[in-house]
């Protein structure tokens, strides 16, 4: 129900002329899935979300996508946090389910971590992308840059402002490496970030953490390669770029695919691979 109100909610703010682009309300069916798809992290669009919506309609995809990501309860109780406000018994059994815990002793606690890893990596990664970006827009525009896609990136919700998503960034070390570790930090999950965090303390990491650590790598690195050696002989993804280019193209891809939607090249230009064939899409048909 939480969800199905904040969809709600969102759909009916982007349906409002203030939210469009074009000072025109989208189609009630556009604000909908728009709606959906970022409080539901996918990172699908319907509409160019750069072009198509205003400052205020970034402002309301954004923090859609921020209560998706994080999830209600843990919204929530940060906002509780923020008020003031104490948390019921109700409440800490609530976050016991969300959080997928077998007690409620240290739930508070647990929450307040996540609210700061929240600010510091949402930050930092912020800060890194500002820098970069106000060397090519104004400091306003860089810093509007910066955050919305810091928190897209961490909430793995894939929606950018550019309306080639990232691909002008397939060859930019830093960019590539600031939104890759983004989508990691926040794929692998606030208990694993905890875990890591105390790790220098306890010395000593659960079986969840050391499975979701050891099997993102696993897929990471198998997504990289299969990737890297399928695409680099690809002239409409790949094949034109030089060795580092290609090496960030097929970590990036390897790593949005698992979780985010982000891309820094054309998905629909890479080769399909069906036993023994290699397909690929021109412009124009589809050649075998």
């Amino acid at each position: 129900m939480g969800f199905l109100i904040v969809i709600a909610i969102g759909t009916i703010l982007l349906n409002l002329p203030i939210a469009s682009g074009t000072e025109k309300s989208i189609s009630l069916i556009d604000a909908l899935f728009t709606a959906t798809a970022a409080t539901c992290v996918t990172g699908l669009i319907v509409l160019d979300t750069g072009g198509a919506f205003s400052a205020f309609g970034h402002l309301v995809i954004l923090i859609l996508i921020q209560i998706g990501g994080l999830g209600i309860m843990t919204m929530s109780t940060m906002f509780a946090f923020l008020v003031g406000k104490r948390i019921s018994l109700r409440q800490r059994l609530i976050m016991e389910e969300s959080f997928n815990q077998f007690s409620i002793g240290g739930l508070v606690r647990l929450a307040k971590y996540i609210f700061i890893f929240i600010v510091v990596i949402e930050g930092v990664g912020a800060t890194i992308l500002f820098f970069y970006w106000q060397r090519i827009y104004s400091p306003i525009q860089a810093l509007y840059l910066a955050v919305f896609h810091s928190i897209c990136a961490f909430c793995n919700a894939g929606f950018s402002l550019f309306s080639d998503n990232l691909m002008r960034y397939k060859g930019d070390l830093i960019i590539n490496l600031t939104v890759i570790t983004l989508i990691i930090l926040g794929g692998i999950g606030f208990l694993v970030l905890l875990e890591l965090y105390q790790y220098g303390k306890n010395r000593t990491l659960s079986l969840h953490s050391k499975l979701a650590l050891k099997v993102s790598l696993i897929l990471i690195l198998i997504g990289f390669i299969v990737i890297f050696f399928i695409e680099s002989n690809n002239p409409l993804t790949l094949g034109s770029l030089n060795l580092s280019e290609k090496i960030y193209g097929s970590i990036f891809q390897s790593v949005t695919a698992r979780t985010a939607g982000f891309n820094t090249i054309d998905i629909f230009r890479l080769k399909k691979v069906i036993p023994g064939l290699i397909l690929y899409f021109p412009k124009s048909r589809l050649k075998l």
